[in-house]
């Protein structure tokens, strides 16, 4: 992070806005036998320091999710 001088003493430059942990954009996931396709144009952006839950029901995609975010 850059500083400045204001008065003699140092301070931390403004930050650009909140720091990205996760992004991911378009991401489309279909599994090798080419039946299933897990997710399609999923786009997701968060924030660092948030809390999230993945919720939705069963097979819609939310351990592929996971699973590409590592």
């Amino acid at each position: 992070m850059e500083s400045s001088l204001k008065d003699g003493l140092a301070e931390p430059a403004a930050a650009a806005g909140p720091k990205v942990l996760v992004s991911l954009r378009d991401v489309t996931k279909t599994y090798r036998d080419g039946n299933v396709t897990a997710l399609t144009g999923m786009t997701l952006e968060l924030p660092a320091g948030q809390f999230v839950s993945v919720i939705g029901p069963s097979g819609c995609g939310k351990s592929t999710l996971l699973h590409l975010i590592g």
